[in-house]
């Protein structure tokens, strides 16, 4: 990956999911100086070449509400189909 933008664009062809895997290492970058993990820390490793993505082309939904819940069990009891992807 040669660059990242976090939340750049709201016609992105992929958007990030919030799911992260990474090395110990990382935390080598990480400091009480180094502000922001997505906005500075991501951004320098991915300009580094140190950083890749995985696109998923299935469905997705965030999950961090109640009303998330609600709106998820709703959509799964009419569309369960949604989640065998």
């Amino acid at each position: 990956m040669a660059n990242f933008s976090e939340k750049s664009s709201a016609s992105a062809e992929y958007i990030n999911g919030g799911f992260i895997a990474c090395d110990y290492s990382i935390f080598d970058e990480v400091s009480s100086e180094a502000g922001d993990l997505s906005f500075e820390v991501l951004t320098k490793l991915a300009s580094e070449g140190k950083m890749s993505y995985y696109p998923h082309s299935g469905f997705w939904h965030a999950m961090d509400t109640q009303k998330d819940v609600d709106d998820l069990n709703k959509l799964y009891d009419t569309h369960p189909e949604y989640f065998n992807s």
